[in-house]
């Protein structure tokens, strides 16, 4: 392990952190696509959609503890955040 490994932010896990939550972000959209096109069970199918918010929620501040704990990463900080913060957006106005 040379000098420029240690310079290298080995932080990598936010790329996973992140496509989990986009991952997340598909499911809800596609239960919405769901509901709207059967009418039929509309409070399971609701309840079903609050439930992927909620996980999303939770994706959400996962993300955040880890990038206030990391002191280098791959992508910039700011980039992180706004990338979370838009992805929970979306969700959050299903």
């Amino acid at each position: 392990m040379g000098i420029l490994s240690w310079l290298i932010p080995q932080e990598k896990h936010f790329f996973d952190m992140i496509e989990q939550q986009s991952n997340n972000v598909l499911a809800g959209v596609d239960a919405l696509v769901v509901m709207l096109e059967d009418y039929n069970d509309i409070d399971t199918k609701r309840k079903k959609i609050k439930q992927i918010e909620n996980e999303g929620d939770k994706m959400v501040h996962d993300i955040f503890a880890e990038l206030n704990k990391t002191f280098i990463t791959l992508i910039d900080r700011e980039d992180i955040s706004k990338l979370t913060s838009a992805l929970d957006d979306i969700l959050d106005n299903l």
